[in-house]
């Protein structure tokens, strides 16, 4: 289930479609730094009962806001990417109201630090209207799909391998049957597991389950693809 990060414009009561959108569609929203979201129980203010300083701790504590009216806004920034180590976070949904154009002008900032992180982001302006909700529907599904797939990629990863000729005396060939169950000099291969890659379905063993073919040679993921 991909774990989501919702940033930018407060979403505002009864508007809750983006994340209703995202738990209708399969994930799960883990965490936000929106300013009606958890913004306001981050950094509390420091007890000073008694002192002179009390309206100073105030003071303090707003000037350590992180909205987008802010400038510079490097806080920010690195609040995102501390959660998203915190929270393990798969996906971020960048969220830009039409009455808070403010997040919009620091998007482009924000979309190229998690795109350094390899953490895939989904841009969505929207308002406080209902007509929309069907497109963010399909927007949001396909970017569920992306992380989705993404992350089997990285689970596969160089552990997915091809089963390739047992005859010694022929080369190796990607994608070659396997030998029948009980021909001599060939252990039985485990049961097949199908997965899909890019472009076409794969099927795959794995050596840590005791099939290793003939030849001795390894098919990697990267072999399918050269020509």
């Amino acid at each position: 289930m991909p774990r989501i990060l919702i940033t930018g414009s407060p979403l505002v009561a009864p508007t809750w479609k983006i994340p209703v959108l995202i738990e209708e569609s399969g994930g799960v929203v883990v965490t936000d730094d929106l300013c009606t979201g958890t913004k306001g129980y981050w950094d509390p203010v420091e007890k000073s009962f008694f002192s002179s300083d009390q309206l100073i701790s105030i003071a303090d504590r707003y000037l350590m806001n992180t909205c987008a009216c802010f400038t510079p806004n490097t806080a920010r920034s690195v609040r995102l990417k501390q959660f998203s180590q915190d929270w393990k976070i798969d996906g971020m949904v960048y969220h830009v109201s039409q009455a808070c154009h403010t997040y919009g002008m620091e998007q482009r900032n924000i979309n190229r630090e998690f795109d350094a992180m390899d953490i895939p982001v989904l841009n969505i302006e929207t308002d406080f209207s209902q007509e929309d909700v069907e497109q963010i529907r399909t927007r949001i599904e396909a970017f569920l799909e992306l992380i989705v797939s993404k992350k089997r990629r990285a689970r596969l990863g160089s552990g997915a391998v091809m089963p390739t000729t047992t005859n010694p005396g022929h080369a190796a060939t990607p994608g070659a049957t396997p030998p029948p169950p009980g021909q001599a000099g060939t252990p039985p291969p485990p049961a097949a597991k199908f997965t899909f890659n890019d472009d076409f379905p794969v099927k795959e063993y794995s050596l840590e389950e005791g099939y290793t073919p003939a030849s001795g040679k390894v098919w990697e993921p990267e072999d399918l693809k050269k020509p």
